[in-house]
C-alpha cells in the first residue's frame, strides 16, 4: 500500500491542490447529486411545498461556484412546480431566483426576459413581496442596459411597495438603487 498523497493535480487550473480540498470538492459533488435527485423526486411526486422548502433551505449554497448548476436546477424545479400548480406567484419567485445570479453577473440581456415574464405572471395577484423583488431586479437590469429612466421608475416602485409591506431589506436595496 502506498501512503495517501498530500496533493492532487487540478488540470483545469494547472496547479496542485491539497488532498483535503479535493475531498471537499468530491463531497460537494455527492451532496449536489443528492439534492438534485431529491428535487427531481419531489417534482415527480408533485410535492410542491416540500420542494419549495428544499429550495429555500439550499439558497445559502447558491453563491458557491461549485453549486451554481445545482441552484439553477432547483430554481427550474420550483418553476416547474409553479407551472404544474398553476401558481403564478411561485412561478414568478422561481423566475426571480433564476434571474438574480444573471443580474449579479451583469448579464442583463439574459435576465430581463425572465423578469418581464415574472411581471406578467404577477398581474392580478397578491404576490407583493415577489413583485417588489421583481421590480428591484428588473430595475437593475435596466440600469445595466443604460435605460436609466426606466430603472429609476422601477426602483421607486420597489421602494414604495417595500414601505407599504414593511420590508426593510428591499427598501434598503431600492434606496441604494435610487442613490446611484
Amino acid at each position: 500500500r502506498y501512503p495517501a498523497p498530500l496533493l492532487a493535480w487540478d488540470e483545469a487550473r494547472c496547479e496542485l491542490l491539497p488532498t483535503d480540498w479535493v475531498r471537499r470538492l468530491h463531497r460537494l459533488g455527492l451532496e449536489q447529486g443528492n439534492l438534485a435527485e431529491l428535487a427531481l423526486l419531489l417534482v415527480d411526486a408533485g410535492e410542491w411545498r416540500p420542494l419549495e422548502k428544499l429550495v429555500n433551505e439550499a439558497a445559502p449554497l447558491a453563491p458557491l461556484r461549485e453549486l451554481g448548476a445545482l441552484a439553477d436546477l432547483l430554481h427550474r424545479a420550483l418553476l416547474c412546480a409553479g407551472e404544474r400548480q398553476d401558481d403564478p406567484v411561485l412561478q414568478a419567485e422561481a423566475l426571480n431566483r433564476l434571474a438574480a445570479p444573471l443580474v449579479e453577473a451583469r448579464r442583463a440581456e439574459q435576465a430581463t426576459p425572465l423578469l418581464e415574464r415574472a411581471l406578467q405572471l404577477l398581474q392580478n395577484t397578491a404576490g407583493w413581496q415577489v413583485l417588489g423583488e421583481t421590480y428591484r431586479l428588473l430595475g437593475r437590469c435596466f440600469e445595466l442596459q443604460g435605460r436609466l429612466e426606466a430603472a429609476e421608475h422601477l426602483a421607486q416602485s420597489a421602494a414604495e411597495l417595500a414601505k407599504r409591506l414593511g420590508n426593510g431589506p428591499l427598501l434598503a436595496q431600492a434606496s441604494q438603487a435610487l442613490a446611484r
